[in-house]
């Protein structure tokens, strides 16, 4: 997981690897901070096959 916070908001680049158990997989991104009210932040988001 990522996070930033809202008085600092930088961005920072992430690497996930993950493995597909079927020919379609559902990816989902979520805000795992509650009571914020500025909610998820995502720039640049890329999903590579093989």
């Amino acid at each position: 997981m990522a996070s930033v916070s809202n008085s600092l908001p930088g961005w920072t680049v992430r690497t996930f690897a993950f493995t597909a158990t079927t020919s379609s997989t559902l990816i989902k991104l979520e805000s795992t901070s509650g009571g914020v009210s500025c909610g998820l932040a995502i720039d640049d988001f890329t999903v590579d096959g093989p």
